[in-house]
């Protein structure tokens, strides 16, 4: 066994298990987002939640393995953070009482 094979190991259980934490604990914050509503629709919100826990992941394995470059890593992670954080929320507006 060669040191580089050793790296290469440890490289990929990281990544790997960086992932699936990901997703195990978007998963869980999700559950407990939907608890008690299960029964109701589900909202923009939640659909989001789970296309990001989704993402995210397959994003991260992809950026570490080196399978795609630094440029389209930084870009598909702008979209994820503009998608993220560009997101205006409409409040009701208050009414006078």
């Amino acid at each position: 066994m060669t040191s580089d094979f050793i790296t290469q190991t440890v490289y990929w259980t990281i990544a790997s298990l960086s992932a699936g934490l990901m997703v195990v604990f978007g998963f869980y914050f999700l559950y407990f987002r939907l608890k008690g509503r299960i029964e109701k629709e589900i909202g923009a919100d939640e659909i989001q939640l789970v296309g990001l826990v989704l993402i995210m992941p397959t994003i991260l394995l992809v950026g570490l393995t080196g399978l795609i470059k630094g440029e389209a890593l930084a870009t598909l992670l702008g979209a994820v953070a503009g998608y993220v954080f560009g997101r205006q929320v409409n409040a009701p507006p208050k009414s006078s009482t």
